[in-house]
């Protein structure tokens, strides 16, 4: 029987080979930050059924930080839209 103990054991053990703790949050060294689109396209996926058309544009038509408060006034007061 696979028990929650012996997968954390597990995991340990595949992590200390890799070199780092289970737990890490230390990203990888090719790690690299996300463009404009991609965030784009991860706040869509996030916040909304995933990215249509023509979200993204407005996104970068408005900058993240606009969008992001008229996406939020929208939710919170759909009768205003």
């Amino acid at each position: 029987m696979i028990t929650r103990r012996r997968v954390l054991g597990s995991s340990a053990a595949l992590a200390a080979l890799a070199g780092r703790p289970a737990w890490s949050a230390v990203p990888p060294d090719d790690a690299r930050p996300l463009t404009a689109e991609e965030r784009a396209s991860h706040a869509l996926n996030r916040l909304a059924f995933g990215p249509r058309p023509a979200d993204a544009a407005a996104i970068q038509a408005q900058g993240p930080k606009r969008w992001l408060a008229d996406f939020i006034a929208t939710q919170l007061a759909p009768e205003r839209r």
